[in-house]
C-alpha cells in the first residue's frame, strides 16, 4: 500500500506544473485579458447598446423689443380709460404719452410700433386740420374781395362756399395751385422720413417732432414740453372735429360757415350796438 501511495504521488507531481510554468500561464492570462478589453472597446456596439452623449442644446433666441414690451405690459395692472370710464384702457396706453386718455375701443394699436405709427398719423392730421379750420372760413370771407382787388375771377363754389368735395368747385382751382400744394406736402413728408431714418432725436418720443421752431417757442424743460405737446394735440383733435362739422354744415344748409357763427368772424364791438 505504501508503494502504491508513493507511485500516485510521483504521478501527481509529474502532472502538476512547476513554478516557472505557473508564471508563464499567468502572463498569458493577463495578455489575453488586456486584448479582450481592447477588442471590446474597438468593436462597434449595436444601436440599442450604443451609448451616445445628448446633442448640445442651442440657447434660446434673445427676445425682440416688441416681445419685451409685451411682457412688461402684461405685468402692469389695467387702468380705467379717461375717455370711456366704463372700460379698461388698452395695455399699450399707459398714460405716459401726451394726450393719452386710454381711447382705443377697437384695439387698433396692437404693438408698440403700430402705436407709434398711429401717433405720428394723428399729429399730422391735427396740424392739417388746424390750418384748415382757420383757412376754410377765411377763404370764404376774403376770396371775393381779394379777387376783385387783383382783377381775378372768384373761385368760391356757388359764389359763397369754399371749394370742397361736397361743395364742388374744385375743378375751378388752377393746376399751379395743386402742383404747389402737392409739392409742399411731398417735401415735408420726405423731410420727416429723412429725419426718422438718419437723425436720432431724443425729442421725438411722441412722434411728429420736425425740429421746426424758428421763434424758439418750444421749451427745454420736459414738463413744459409735455404740456405744449398736450395743448397741440387738444387743439388738433378739436380742429379735426370742426373741419368735419364745416363740411357737413355747408353741405346740409348750403350757407357759409362764417354766417353760422358770426361771433367768431366779426369784431366784438359790432355786437355792442
Amino acid at each position: 500500500r505504501s508503494e502504491e501511495h508513493s507511485a500516485t504521488s510521483v504521478t501527481h507531481a509529474r502532472h502538476m506544473p512547476s513554478r516557472r510554468h505557473r508564471a508563464v500561464l499567468a502572463a498569458l492570462g493577463c495578455c489575453c485579458a488586456c486584448g479582450g478589453v481592447r477588442a471590446l472597446s474597438t468593436t462597434t456596439l449595436p444601436a440599442r447598446a450604443r451609448v451616445t452623449s445628448p446633442p448640445p442644446v442651442a440657447p434660446p433666441p434673445a427676445p425682440t423689443a416688441e416681445e419685451e414690451a409685451d411682457v412688461s405690459i402684461a405685468g402692469t395692472a389695467a387702468r380705467r380709460s379717461e375717455a370711456l370710464p366704463w372700460l379698461d384702457a388698452p395695455a399699450l396706453l399707459d398714460g405716459t404719452a401726451p394726450g393719452d386718455c386710454g381711447f382705443d375701443p377697437l384695439r387698433l394699436a396692437r404693438t408698440p410700433s403700430q402705436l407709434a405709427f398711429y401717433r405720428e398719423a394723428e399729429i399730422k392730421h391735427s396740424r392739417l386740420a388746424m390750418l384748415a379750420a382757420v383757412g376754410w372760413p377765411l377763404s370764404e370771407m376774403l376770396d371775393e374781395p381779394l379777387a376783385r382787388l387783383c382783377g381775378l375771377p372768384c373761385v368760391l363754389a356757388h359764389s359763397a362756399l369754399a371749394p370742397s368735395v361736397l361743395n364742388g368747385g374744385l375743378g375751378a382751382i388752377h393746376p399751379v395751385f395743386w402742383g404747389g400744394a402737392l409739392g409742399s406736402a411731398a417735401a415735408c413728408e420726405l423731410y420727416a422720413l429723412w429725419a426718422m431714418l438718419f437723425v436720432r432725436d431724443v425729442n421725438n418720443e411722441a412722434g411728429g417732432h420736425l425740429r421746426f421752431d424758428p421763434l424758439g417757442f418750444y421749451p427745454t424743460e420736459p414738463s413744459r414740453r409735455k404740456r405744449m405737446r398736450l395743448a397741440e394735440l387738444k387743439h388738433g383733435r378739436t380742429a379735426m372735429v370742426a373741419v368735419v362739422g364745416y363740411a357737413a354744415e355747408e353741405f346740409l344748409l348750403g350757407t357759409p360757415v362764417s354766417e353760422h357763427s358770426e361771433a367768431f368772424f366779426r369784431p366784438f364791438w359790432d355786437f355792442l350796438w
